[in-house]
């Protein structure tokens, strides 16, 4: 509550819409989706003839930006942000992160600046990262609680498995009704 001159305000219900119980300081955990623009399999292939079997075989550029992402955490606790990175899985045509973000990192932000750092740092070393131009405008960003971390964890640690069986379009589309958002096909 408020002090005003010494007395205590009522609490405006319009204002504080804090439930109880809530802690509003941790770190809230979100699933991102980056396709490489126009969903090119820049990164590399997909192999295996099943679900059981599948790898994805990272050529040098996709090796590369697995251990660019390793780096996340650190590259941002030096700009400021308080970062997580709970997974990663690089795929020949898309990347998957799980990051537990401090609620005061607006998401928008946090991919615009994500893919603006990564890609300028791409781009200027063209001797590491020859192939790459661009992401795509559009990403994926889906809010899970604490207690769904282990399993969004081990879907993104199992993308190979999961992407012999179901393409990206219809994985993102997939996500997107379970949570119940329409979209629109041409952004897919």
């Amino acid at each position: 509550m408020d002090k005003v001159q010494g007395k205590r305000r009522p609490v405006d219900p319009m204002r504080h819409h804090r439930e109880n119980g809530w802690d509003y300081k941790g770190r809230a955990i979100y699933h991102f989706t980056l396709p490489v623009e126009e969903r090119f399999p820049l990164f590399g292939t997909l192999e295996g003839e099943r679900a059981e079997t599948a790898f994805v075989r990272l050529n040098p550029f996709g090796r590369r930006v697995c251990q660019m992402l390793c780096g996340l955490a650190q590259f941002y606790a030096g700009k400021g942000f308080a970062l997580k990175v709970l997974a990663q899985k690089v795929m020949p045509d898309h990347v998957h992160l799980c990051v537990g973000l401090h609620p005061t990192i607006a998401v928008a932000s946090f991919v615009h600046d994500l893919k603006i750092a990564t890609g300028n740092f791409m781009r200027s070393r063209r001797d590491l990262f020859p192939m790459f131009e661009r992401w795509e405008s559009s990403y994926g960003a889906f809010t899970y609680a604490e207690a769904d971390k282990e399993r969004v964890v081990g879907y993104i640690k199992n993308q190979k498995e999961h992407h012999k069986r179901v393409n990206t379009h219809d994985e993102m589309v997939a996500i997107l009704k379970e949570f119940g958002i329409e979209y629109d096909e041409r952004y897919i």
